[in-house]
């Protein structure tokens, strides 16, 4: 049955499959869909998969596989233990076991999924197979389907019979700037997860060699530490490939005065081979291990090339040479050298091959494209070409020169990967920005998803709409459900309690045996939401714009403001342009960012890169940002979501419309007032910045330049001048000020004595409100009187962009008196109503689920209580200036507890 996927989803069908792997199999079968925005089960989607019904699966389990499947066996068996505790492994319940189906020709690759009732059987053409079968079964019992029953796990019960269109699936994580572990191993996982075979990873000039100590910037790992992050992957079933640049972009790699200029190696000076590059190579490949491919960049040469040509030297030759020489250094060791097309390409090649050669900075006037009849051609060239195209003749003019062609692209790589694969030419996605960041923004995320989808099963989107576009939502829900999924399914007590937070009402239920009937819940944990906590947003005057000609900035809930680049005129690199009347539309290109903005400064529609040309909304503007290099102006816009108010300025700053904003003023105590220029974020030259228990590492961040002031209760506790990085008080805030030119609030503020009592006040249009005074009216209390062992609970914004930013915090207080504060994130341990960037969950207690009939994912924050034999006397909930101004809910909470109310 051939069937044209038009979603995302898997079909619920009563049909029985065979799952005998057949070499010669009809691979037609496809997928139909439910709903768009529904996360697909497994990802990459399968060529053939069926789903029917649920079945239970029972701890503990079994795992049976012969020996040379012993690596995935032990795999999964880690995963399993991990996230079903360490008790779930065992005899007695479910059998998973592992078959090696030995049919003549099948590719090692492919593998049969079979999942029913306490059975689930793997069968495999190879070990790759067997890798890919664990990572589809681990992403069917990590999923949002997975429900615990009294009777054991419940879960969809399926048939798959899948195995990649493509051999060769690799991506490229930049990880130059990346600082911290498990960002990394992350990024490593969800490359795993999604079937692709190998991973180059950039640690740039990061590690510490024995060559030269200093030389490491940024995070210095270790070699061993690094090398833990490599074998990582390959613990998971990938293929390391080692990267580094050794050409040029020395801000991603290792430089040394001696043997470095600002613009890159000193190719022209043959000691920087034996006594710079070619030890720092050897270092790298101890670290990347057994390894068949070293990616060496050289790419984005042309400031080196000029200052080179400048010298005398002949571009082109001398390339060519660094070329061979580290090819052999390589080719000494087994490993082949692997680097970027574009400078040994002219861009008056297009006329010759015929067609669009993409990135081409070898042209006029260093000629440095002679190099590539110079090179040997055991060197691999990877061409890299981000936009779509009907065809690539690059690619083919290469391979008739002799050459092996890798093909990288970017944000759509449905064309290239499948021009690529139907050459058989190898892939390697790529991304271009660093984790955990990347992992967190809606353009950058689901790239790996969409690439590895396009080198597995490229045929699962219809062909009348870019594949992309199609399968953008389903295969993002896919990516934040690997991502940022519970980590573990166990329930820590035996008695589950449900609060109601509208009510205080409370419910206890035996588990698991009371889960039954329609209760609602995530990786084993129960939840009600039928009566969150309301908190309404601040009331505040609208001021509608009548004119747009006189923008200059817009500014932000939080305080920011940004320039506007230009009006109704062509936009360039990197800027933000304002397109309004009489224009109907921006008319802009793919390459970019776009918002709709009303008369009142509220944000009406967003598009992201790949769209352009928004229509300009009656009385409103567009603001439109390009996707450079420095891409500040488009993530700005990125950050913005539906019901997100802006304001706008003239050219000196005074307010000239938009939307309402919340401004903060903080009272001496000889009554002087001082504006608050923006809270909880980085201070600028001569600011006033107030920060929240919450944010950052629960202290300021701040340089010596300026004057600190703590207060607790309203009361000052500590001032400071000339120190900065104050902590934060759990139950108040700091005003800091920078000196600047004038230094007037710096004075005002250092003029505070311990005991003076600061007021502060939040002003939205012409309402001015008392903050001591509208918190303590938004707290949310809740009586517990009994002994608790962990907390769950969702906590969310009625809507804002302000992605880190404190939305309040938690207090347990204990029934001796101690108590413990919680601080919630927006974005990080809390959520919001509205779309928002995409959580950045990487050293957080939270994770995600997906609610039925919800867009948005649902944050859980979990916390674990580190005295769980003292009697909790309550829980509250203390908002934010965020949290207050937005409005918020309180949309559940589930106490874990040995005993208690029922």
């Amino acid at each position: 049955m051939a069937v044209t996927a038009t979603r995302l989803v898997q079909i619920v069908t009563g049909a029985t499959v065979l799952i005998g792997l057949m070499a010669n199999s009809d691979r037609s079968e496809q997928i139909v869909p439910k709903r768009r925005d529904e996360p697909p089960l497994i990802v990459p989607i399968p060529f053939r998969l069926q789903t029917r019904g649920v079945c239970q699966l029972k701890e503990p389990f079994e795992v049976a596989a012969p020996p040379e499947l012993e690596l995935p066996a032990q795999l999964l068996k880690r995963e399993l233990a991990t996230f079903f505790g360490s008790r779930s492994l065992g005899k007695g319940g479910t059998l998973i076991s592992f078959q090696t189906d030995r049919a003549k020709g099948l590719s090692e690759e492919r593998y049969a999924l079979s999942i029913d009732s306490n059975t689930v059987v793997m069968k495999t053409g190879g070990l790759l197979g067997a890798y890919w079968a664990v990572h589809s079964l681990l992403q069917v019992l990590k999923s949002s389907q997975l429900r615990r029953t009294i009777k054991g796990w419940s879960v969809p019960r399926i048939t798959v019979d899948d195995s990649p269109a493509s051999s060769f699936r690799a991506f490229m994580i930049q990880g130059a700037w990346a600082g911290e572990a498990e960002s990394l191993k992350a990024f490593v996982r969800l490359l795993a997860s999604l079937k692709v075979r190998a991973f180059a990873l950039e640690f740039g000039p990061q590690i510490v060699l024995d060559l030269d100590r200093s030389i490491a910037q940024g995070k210095r790992w270790s070699k061993k530490e690094a090398k833990e992050i490599v074998d990582y992957g390959r613990r998971l079933g990938m293929e390391p490939i080692a990267y580094l640049n050794l050409l040029a972009h020395l801000e991603r790699a290792y430089r040394k005065k001696e043997y470095c200029t600002e613009t890159g190696l000193r190719i022209n000076d043959p000691q920087v081979y034996q006594s710079f590059v070619f030890p720092i190579v050897e270092e790298m490949l101890e670290v990347f291990g057994e390894v068949k491919f070293f990616h060496c960049g050289m790419d984005e040469a042309n400031d080196l090339f000029a200052q080179l040509h400048r010298e005398g030297y002949d571009a082109a030759a001398l390339l060519a040479g660094h070329i061979s020489k580290i090819a052999d250094f390589l080719s000494r060791r087994n490993v082949r050298l692997v680097i970027w097309h574009d400078m040994l390409f002219s861009p008056e090649w297009e006329r010759i091959i015929g067609g669009p050669i993409g990135p081409a900075n070898g042209g006029p006037p260093y000629h440095t494209w002679r190099a590539l009849d110079l090179i040997p051609k055991n060197v691999i060239i990877n061409y890299w070409f981000y936009e779509p195209e009907e065809k690539y003749p690059a690619i083919d003019w290469l391979k008739a020169k002799g050459f092996e062609v890798w093909a990288s692209p970017w944000h759509s790589p449905f064309p290239l990967v499948t021009y690529s694969m139907h050459r058989q030419v190898p892939t390697m996605g790529t991304i271009w920005s660093d984790p955990p960041g990347c992992l967190a923004g809606h353009t950058f995320a689901v790239v790996p998803a969409l690439y590895a989808q396009a080198a597995w099963n490229p045929g699962v989107a219809p062909p009348s709409v870019p594949p992309e576009l199609a399968l953008k939502e389903g295969l993002q829900r896919k990516t934040l459900e690997i991502l940022w999924g519970r980590s573990t399914a166990t329930f820590p007590a035996p008695l589950a309690v449900l609060v109601q937070p509208a009510t205080g009402r409370r419910r206890g239920l035996r588990y698991p045996e009371d889960l039954s009937g329609s209760l609602e819940q995530y990786f084993g944990v129960p939840f009600d939401f039928s009566q969150p906590h309301r908190v309404r947003p601040l009331r505040g005057t609208i001021a509608e714009m009548g004119d747009f000609s006189s923008a200059a900035a817009v500014r932000t809930a939080d305080g920011r403001i940004v320039p506007i680049n230009g009006i109704n005129r062509s936009r360039d690199t990197d800027q933000l342009i304002l397109y309004w009347a009489p224009l109907r539309s921006s008319g802009t290109n793919i390459y970019g960012a776009e918002v709709a903005v009303s008369s009142d400064g509220t944000v009406l529609a967003t598009s992201a890169y790949g769209q352009g040309d928004m229509p300009i909304p009656k009385g409103g503007c567009v603001l439109s940002a390009h996707l450079g290099p420095k891409g500040e102006n488009y993530e700005f816009l990125t950050r913005l979501r539906v019901g997100d108010r802006l304001a706008f300025l003239d050219g000196w700053g005074n307010y000239i419309g938009g939307g309402a904003l919340l401004s903060l003023i903080a009272r001496l105590p000889n009554g002087d007032e001082l504006t608050v220029d923006g809270w909880d974020r980085d201070r600028g030259e001569g600011d006033l910045v107030l920060y929240q228990p919450g944010y950052g590492s629960g202290r300021t961040g701040t340089n010596q330049w300026g004057v600190e002031v703590s207060v607790e209760k309203g009361r000052v506790r500590h001032v400071v001048a000339n120190q900065g990085d104050s902590s934060i008080p759990k139950d108040g805030f700091v005003l800091s000020a920078h000196w600047g030119p004038s230094g007037q609030k710096a004075e005002k503020l250092s003029q505070l004595k311990v005991g003076d009592r600061v007021e502060l006040f939040l002003l939205k249009g012409r309402d001015r409100y008392r903050w001591d005074g509208i918190r303590t009216e938004r707290t949310w209390l809740l009586p517990v009187n009994q002994k608790v062992r962990t907390l769950f609970a969702s906590v969310a914004t009625e809507g804002s962009s302000l992605v880190g930013h404190s939305l309040g915090q938690w207090t347990v207080t204990y029934q001796d008196g101690a108590s413990v504060t919680l601080p919630i994130r927006l974005g990080r341990e809390g959520g919001s109503d509205q779309p928002l960037p995409l959580p950045l969950l990487i050293g957080t207690n939270s994770w995600l689920c997906y609610r039925a009939g919800e867009s948005v994912p649902t944050l859980i924050f979990s916390w674990e209580n580190p005295y769980p034999d003292k009697p909790v006397a309550s829980f509250s909930f203390r908002p934010s200036i965020l949290a207050v101004d937005q409005g918020f809910q309180i949309r559940s909470l589930t106490l874990a507890s040995e005993s208690g109310h029922r």
